[in-house]
């Protein structure tokens, strides 16, 4: 005997396996986030090595790392990741794909949100006081490594869909690098502490893992991932390379090496 209506009902549960699957992700990365902000706001447990990891990383610094590490942020500055971001939506919306660009908007724009609000609700001074003014003079989460993460984790997704496995494990490799390599840099920099950092990873992991699981679950035309990907490496490229070249001098200045902490008496 058939039943047509299990067969509906089961061929659309199994399409909808990763979408659940990436909501069950989404939930257990905000319980962490959670946890480590409990863990910032009580001094708890996870920040405890803060000081010992801030002291480990100014030891090994040198000044052709340093060049490397400023240039490294410098590609995740604020300006950059606007840019790229706008690059990437206005050449999606002359492909007519509306959705997937609104989507990207708001990736970065919730998580650049988020940050702030956060930022001015826990107030966590900086390892290094002096850096910033205003509400930017404030440590956790990282903006750096949230938006950045948020940018590039939705483009990922974005850019995935259409390659086989090998593609897919070779995008992930390279976008993981570069966000790992600008939350590296703003560590290495005593721009944040590593609790500040882990913070803005977790919360990024599930802020895009919820607007992916929302993508995939609405019909959205794909986007040719090679041309996508080449957008946006060309804005990168570019806004990054400027940035660089506009900053470096006072950014050398700025994230000079620092004293060691002294153990809290």
């Amino acid at each position: 005997m058939a039943y047509p209506h299990f067969g509906k009902w089961s061929g659309s549960n199994l399409r909808h396996r990763r979408v659940w699957l990436a909501v069950l992700l989404v939930a257990l990365a905000a319980a962490m986030f959670a946890g480590v902000m409990e863990n910032v706001m009580a001094s708890g447990p996870l920040v405890q090595t803060d000081a010992s990891v801030y002291n480990w990383l100014q030891r090994l610094r040198t000044p052709a790392t340093d060049v490397l590490m400023v240039t490294v942020t410098e590609f995740g500055d604020t300006l950059v990741v606007t840019l790229v971001t706008g690059a990437l939506v206005a050449w999606m919306a002359i492909q007519r794909a509306w959705r997937s660009g609104v989507y990207l908007a708001v990736a970065v724009g919730g998580a650049s949100m988020f940050n702030t609000g956060i930022k001015l609700l826990v107030q966590r001074p900086r390892p290094v006081p002096d850096l910033y003014a205003g509400w930017s003079a404030f440590s956790f989460p990282s903006g750096h490594a949230t938006v950045n993460a948020a940018l590039y984790g939705f483009l990922g997704f974005l850019l995935v869909r259409r390659l086989l496995p090998a593609g897919q494990v070779a995008v992930g490799v390279a976008l993981l690098a570069f966000v790992a390599a600008v939350a590296f840099s703003r560590l290495y920099l005593g721009a944040h502490w590593m609790s500040d950092v882990e913070g803005s990873l977790v919360f990024a992991l599930a802020w895009t893992g919820l607007l992916a699981a929302s993508h995939a679950a609405r019909q959205s035309p794909d986007l040719d991932p090679r041309a996508l990907a080449l957008v946006a490496g060309i804005a990168l490229a570019l806004a990054g390379g400027f940035n660089a070249w506009h900053r470096h001098v006072p950014d050398m200045q700025r994230y000079g090496a620092r004293p060691i902490l002294l153990p809290a008496s």
